[in-house]
């Protein structure tokens, strides 16, 4: 069997003396190599003294067991000086009270301040701390508040490393709290700071929004009553807020509105020549209308006259053709009158008393 290194205080290794083969029947403190021998799987070991060297000196070993054809060869592996790791890991301090803590995967205590290695979590008090290592063991972190021996109240933070063991802080519930509390009141005091300050940049800044406004208030007013050469200041413009959005816009419709008021002023000074203009041209128009009405009473009169002698003239007429008859009647009566007086010269009486019968019964000759 071979033995085991070491080094000296430069870091140079060297080599062990040679370990008797009696030493490897003895299990007592052997946990590094039958527990993988006999379980067949890695093995961390708790801190156990060294048997080969006479100093006070403490070990933990990995190990991993060896077989070849389901015959054991050995263990391969590596020891850590757990003395050195031991001494910083009782130097670490939390608050005023606090202290760390280191147990095995079974609960027993491997560093403890006020606890003897090797003591187990359940047998102190009695038991009465039994439920811890239950919490530790059922959960891979945690915190939980406990009373310790002396009666102080504590808070215990603890996690587990790749080994199984399980690291714990712990510290008294009053320092813990007692920081909260201060940085609370720290927290608090920093806040109100921040919100006085933030106050106090908001009102100036308010403030400052408060008067461009009134500024910009103020030239919309001057616009509103005919001032459209007001002129808004550069500083409105130029801001990036709000208030510098609303000047551009006022800016914007002053323009527009001083281009449409000058437009209206353009037209009403067009407007007085316009209607006059207008004015003449429906006057001339009334006249030719006048002139065109009288033309059309004159013609109409014309009209009616025209018609009054062309009805005379029909009626003339036609009184005409009608007396026509008669009177060629009369005319007739009249020659055979003559005819008649010239027979009666003749002595023809009685034809003529015959056409006078004749005569008498029609006098027309209808």
């Amino acid at each position: 069997m071979c033995g085991t290194g070491t080094g000296d205080r430069d870091g140079i290794p060297e080599r062990q003396p040679r370990a008797k083969y009696d030493l490897f029947l003895d299990e007592t403190n052997m946990e590094w190599f039958f527990v993988p021998m006999k379980e067949r799987i890695p093995n961390w070991t708790d801190p156990y003294p060294s048997i080969i060297l006479e100093e006070d000196i403490k070990w933990i070993s990995y190990t991993i067991p060896i077989y070849m054809n389901d015959l054991f060869i050995g263990v391969v592996g590596s020891d850590l000086f757990f003395n050195r790791f031991e001494e910083e890991f009782r130097e670490i301090e939390v608050y005023n009270t606090g202290y760390a803590v280191l147990i095995n995967e079974k609960g027993d205590f491997i560093v403890h301040p006020e606890i003897e290695e090797s003591m187990n979590l359940k047998e102190v008090a009695g038991g009465k701390y039994a439920w811890m290592l239950d919490e530790i063991e059922n959960n891979t972190s945690g915190t939980f508040e406990y009373t310790w021996l002396n009666g102080e109240e504590k808070i215990l933070a603890f996690n587990h490393v790749s080994n199984g063991w399980a690291v714990g802080i712990t510290a008294e519930k009053s320092e813990i709290y007692g920081s909260l509390i201060k940085g609370i009141n720290i927290l608090v005091v920093a806040i109100g700071i921040g919100v006085t300050v933030t106050a106090i940049i908001i009102f100036t800044m308010l403030g400052q929004r408060m008067e461009m406004l009134e500024g910009v208030t103020r030239t919309i007013s001057d616009i509103g009553d005919g001032n459209y050469d007001i002129e808004i200041s550069e500083d409105y413009l130029n801001d990036k807020s709000e208030v510098g959005q609303l000047a551009s816009a006022v800016k914007v419709m002053k323009n527009k509105q001083r281009q449409a008021m000058q437009e209206i002023k353009h037209y009403s000074q067009n407007l007085k020549s316009l209607v006059e203009e207008r004015t003449i041209e429906l006057e001339e128009t009334n006249q030719e209308l006048e002139t065109s009405l009288d033309n059309l009473k004159n013609t109409q009169n014309q009209l009616v006259e025209s018609q009054k002698k062309e009805a005379i003239s029909r009626l003339i007429v036609e009184i005409a053709h009608r007396m026509n008859t008669p009177l060629g009647n009369v005319s007739m009566s009249v020659s055979y009158l003559e005819h008649v007086l010239e027979k009666l010269r003749c002595g023809e009486r009685t034809v003529l008393m015959i056409s006078c019968r004749m005569f008498l019964m029609n006098p027309w000759g209808l």
